[in-house]
């Protein structure tokens, strides 16, 4: 059971009690609950093979890539006693989608382009759907009816997927309430997201490099970086079919992982204004060629993998 969110009047009188009471400090405190929030998340995800064979001068390049950009409108519904969760309704207000694959352009859509406004896939603009914010950030869909009925178009409906939406709202930086400083850290074990090329988990590191006052505001401004780790990911985060691929044939191939991101979060508002994060996970292997001018160099196959995901605040 919700009870409604809370007023702004009541808001203000929590803010003025925090500011009478004699405390400083900086906390990231999510809280959704205040005010409606307009956000746009950049969700890219890149597969390249390269093959280069200087003996013979050819070279070969194949990318499979998705990027989707999403903006909505956040509305807070409610808070839930049983769960301290908060109730947020989501409305799509644009959208741009766009993938290629080996032959060239799948999808190129745009809502701002006059001429895609009647295509399938403005279906989503206008539309919405109901998650549930808990306190460490994850989320839960709670009601996705209407919105996946009204969009029939493939790519639509795996937008709308339990799976998607919970990908696209959740807060991957977020640990509970936490002290920030300059120099504070925190960590957070993952899983390699869904397309990798193999499995592995990270340990991101979120580390504050700086407080920021913007006039009665404090704004913190964290980095994050990621290393390959043997512990287990957090919160009984599922790991099957998050990784695609090579299996044992990844051993052939040297591995490098570069893993970063940045964090800036109004601690006064209890919200984010920006986070991203990138992982750019590179496989390479070179043998001799078998023919051709071997002085040239050996022959090299790279296959990368990229995964961005950029949520900003919309003004």
């Amino acid at each position: 059971m919700y009870r409604k969110a809370l007023s702004a009047m009541t808001v203000l009188f929590a803010v003025s009690l925090l500011a009478t009471s004699g405390c400083s400090k900086s906390y990231m405190d999510l809280d959704y609950q205040s005010q409606d929030l307009s956000y746009r998340v950049t969700q890219e995800v890149a597969k390249e093979v390269i093959f280069e064979q200087p003996s013979i001068d050819k070279s070969k390049t194949d990318t499979v890539k998705t990027v989707v950009e999403m903006e909505y409108t956040q509305s807070p519904l409610g808070f839930s006693d049983e769960t301290a969760a908060t109730l947020l309704d989501i409305t799509v207000t644009d959208l741009k989608y766009f993938s290629q694959g080996k032959n060239g352009v799948n999808t190129d859509f745009d809502y701002s382009r006059g001429q895609d406004k009647n295509k399938p896939l403005a279906a989503i603009v206008g539309q919405s759907y109901k998650i549930e914010v808990a306190p460490d950030g994850s989320v839960s869909v709670v009601d996705a009816t209407d919105a996946r009925k009204a969009c029939t178009a493939r790519e639509l409906k795996a937008l709308l997927s339990d799976d998607s939406i919970i990908a696209r709202h959740k807060s991957y930086y977020y640990k509970g309430a936490t002290q920030l400083k300059k120099g504070a850290a925190w960590s957070t074990v993952v899983a390699s997201p869904k397309g990798s090329l193999d499995q592995k988990n990270f340990e991101k590191v979120y580390t504050v490099n700086e407080i920021v006052k913007n006039g009665d505001k404090k704004i913190a401004h964290v980095n994050m970086s990621a290393n390959v780790t043997n512990k287990e990911p957090e919160n009984g985060e599922d790991t099957d079919g998050a990784a695609q691929g090579m299996g044992f044939m990844a051993g052939i191939f040297d591995n490098t992982n570069i893993y970063t991101g940045n964090l800036v979060f109004d601690t006064t508002e209890g919200v984010p204004v920006l986070y991203d994060e990138t992982l750019v996970a590179e496989y390479v292997a070179a043998e001799e060629p078998r023919t051709g001018d071997k002085t040239k160099g050996p022959d090299v196959l790279t296959m990368r993998f990229t995964n961005i995901y950029k949520l900003e605040m919309v003004k």
